[in-house]
């Protein structure tokens, strides 16, 4: 007998985070960590939010696996508008 209670499609429930001070997205690693040792968890990220800019090019090169050019492009304008 499985001891463990199994969760309908329609009662499952989604966890919406909103990453504040991001920074390289450990809350998001924790959550995948948390997905992989408990398949029926399901989470969302809605949202980040981080003022380092270094910070978010590393982000998104570790997340969204971002291309080094656009990295190179956010540099260049942000030091344009310095």
């Amino acid at each position: 007998m499985n001891n463990k209670k199994s969760v309908s499609k329609k009662n499952k429930k989604t966890l919406n985070v909103f990453e504040t001070f991001a920074g390289i997205g450990a809350q998001r690693r924790a959550l995948e960590n948390v997905k992989n040792k408990n398949p029926n968890f399901e989470y969302k990220i809605v949202a980040t939010s981080e003022w380092d800019m270094y910070a978010n090019i590393s982000y998104d090169l570790i997340h969204h696996n971002t291309s080094r050019d656009r990295e190179r492009e956010r540099e260049t304008s942000w030091s344009r508008n310095w």
